[in-house]
């Protein structure tokens, strides 16, 4: 969640749950509030960064752990003119007492509209755990891909033909 402090500032509310068999990670679920800035934004193009601090509550390899930590992104996003997006995020979350225990995230995607509420979804995930459950890979590469489906809002019901006449004959 974003909300605009101005046309390039916001303030944010960034969180997230895990859970990863194949890393032993029962859960892990962090909130973060942040600060953001677009550093390009227009129609088309976006880049923003954000930082902020906030905490994290886990359990890895069987032991809970909890911590406050910050949290440092970098998101980009460009729009082709058939609607379809890429999009890329670098994340990197440390805890606050040893900054060299982190996890560090980088994504990248295409989405492509199918119709105008079905869009084809692929992202590519590398995630990043300088302290991974014991016989575990710091390393975790994963490949998503699937339909997702835009709830927003329901379209403007259709005007009569007399309500269309009307409008057309407005002065501009």
């Amino acid at each position: 969640y974003n909300h605009l402090l101005t046309d390039r500032f916001y303030l944010g509310l960034t969180s997230g749950f895990l859970y990863d068999e194949i890393a032993d990670i029962d859960y892990r679920v962090n909130l973060y509030p942040t600060l953001g800035y677009y550093l390009i934004k227009n129609d088309i193009t976006k880049l923003a960064i954000e930082a902020g601090a906030g905490y994290t509550w886990e359990k890895q390899g069987g032991i809970s752990d909890d911590y406050p930590g910050a949290r440092f992104a970098e998101r980009f996003e460009h729009a082709f003119a058939n609607g379809a997006k890429f999009y890329q995020l670098l994340e990197y979350i440390p805890r606050f007492e040893d900054f060299g225990d982190s996890l560090l995230a980088a994504e990248v995607g295409f989405e492509v509209p199918v119709t105008s509420k079905l869009s084809w979804k692929t992202t590519v995930r590398d995630s990043y755990d300088s302290s991974p459950a014991a016989g575990r890979e710091e390393n975790d590469l994963t490949l998503l891909t699937g339909i997702s489906y835009a709830l927003g809002a329901a379209p403007a019901p259709n005007k009569c033909k007399i309500c269309r006449r009307i409008e057309a004959d407005k002065p501009a």
